[in-house]
């Protein structure tokens, strides 16, 4: 009997980095500035200073981590926030 511990493959694969960059850009323009939820999103966006990076990971800590290491290196970017 196989173990219940082992990752049961799955028919569909992650899309790449290109496509999950290009639907999180599409979701800003049109739900973060679209709605005006945020005032200050549009600026960034429009003057192209706004970076994705995407994190994958198969655990909560290695994505905590890699989340992590994100913000330290946006840190010391002037007029950087981190949200």
């Amino acid at each position: 009997e196989e173990s219940k511990s082992k990752a049961q493959p799955t028919i569909y694969d992650d899309p790449p980095d290109s496509v999950v960059k290009s639907r999180t850009l599409n979701w800003i323009k049109k739900v973060v500035v679209g709605l005006n939820l945020c005032p200050f999103a549009a600026s960034p966006l429009s003057s192209n200073k706004l970076s994705i990076e995407i994190v994958r990971g198969r655990d909560a800590e290695s994505i905590a981590a890699a989340v992590l290491l994100e913000l330290i290196l946006r840190t010391d970017e002037p007029g950087t926030t981190v949200v």
